[in-house]
């Protein structure tokens, strides 16, 4: 199975963070607001929103 590169945005100490990492995911956390372009540098495999405080446009 291949490591996924997955961004959290949401709160550090949210129970998702631990149980991905022990899915073998890497996991890069953040809260803070960040814009299309930063992410997309990244190239995520994913990305999981869960109590994050910025809305997320389409662009």
């Amino acid at each position: 199975m291949t490591q996924e590169k997955i961004l959290f945005l949401g709160p550090e100490d949210s129970p998702l963070i631990p149980w991905l990492q022990e899915h073998g995911e890497e996991v890069i956390q953040t809260a803070d607001k960040l814009s299309a372009q930063a992410v997309a540098k990244q190239e995520f495999s994913f990305l999981v929103s869960y109590g994050y405080r910025h809305i997320l446009r389409k662009d």
